[in-house]
């Protein structure tokens, strides 16, 4: 398998990569560093944010910029990142918990999970905000809430439990928030189950920490393909719009080169 990095420094926990509309710009975060990093995969120009705590995921807002969840909420970058704006909060920086995985459904809404700091069991929760009123509980009652995904087309989505090595799937309700009929969908050994990304098919794309590989898993469960990673903890992904290369996140490790490194992997 072909890889490039494309990421100019380690990442000691990264995460929460996404890529703009028609554009080859990503984006991704440093968790633990509180860095927000960008990239643009056909100039090469780069950058990174460091005015955020505990930054957990990136969401593409088109062409006007980009959300960012983190320990006190979601805010709002404009597209040349400079100018930000607060959009919600929802739970006192004080809590204990902190924004984890998360990911925005082709309607514009986001699906966001918070979890504790500590990884206290039962902290965790996802939850959904059509960015207009305050996020309304959907999930609760997990510990390291994951992999979430949406597939409108089947009015699924996807979520983990990371501490229960295990993926569930629900159906939505149609113009819905709600999640009805969760059952257990994939459980593995190989690895423990972090960020996911759908492709147009509705196969799920899962990165496996530990594991030095994503799991490309179909709508039945059944594992179709496995896609190594140059580095052991890959943490989350998404697809280029073609659908022909794979973007990675890493968190890093000992002993592990290109540990903390985001790479693009041909699928060709």
């Amino acid at each position: 398998m072909q890889y490039e990095v494309i990421s100019n420094s380690c990442a000691t926990l990264g995460e929460g990569i996404s890529i703009r509309p028609n554009k080859a710009e990503v984006s991704w975060v440093d968790i633990e560093d509180n860095k927000v990093f960008w990239k643009n995969l056909d100039s090469g120009e780069s950058g990174v944010l460091l005015d955020f705590e505990f930054p957990s995921c990136t969401f593409s807002d088109g062409d006007a910029g980009m959300f960012i969840s983190h320990l006190g909420g979601i805010d709002w970058v404009d597209k040349n990142y400079e100018n930000r704006q607060a959009c919600t909060t929802w739970f006192p920086k004080d809590s204990g918990l902190r924004c984890n995985d998360g990911k925005m459904d082709g309607r514009g809404n986001i699906w966001i999970s918070t979890m504790s700091i500590s990884h206290l069991s039962n902290q965790g929760s996802i939850w959904f905000w059509d960015r207009k009123s305050q996020p309304t509980l959907v999930v609760d009652n997990l510990t390291i809430p994951n992999s979430i995904a949406v597939d409108e087309v089947r009015d699924k989505i996807y979520f983990a439990d990371s501490a229960k090595n295990t993926i569930y799937h629900g159906n939505l309700s149609s113009g819905s928030n709600s999640i009805n009929s969760i059952q257990d969908f994939f459980f593995s050994r190989h690895g423990t189950p972090d960020g996911s990304t759908l492709d147009p098919f509705g196969n799920l794309w899962n990165t496996r920490w530990e594991a030095s590989s994503v799991l490309k898993i179909n709508s039945e469960g059944e594992v179709i393909a496995d896609i190594p990673t140059p580095f052991s903890r890959p943490t989350s992904c998404v697809l280029s719009h073609s659908n022909n290369e794979l973007l990675v996140t890493s968190a890093i490790t000992e002993n592990d080169a290109l540990s903390g490194h985001t790479v693009r992997i041909d699928l060709s």
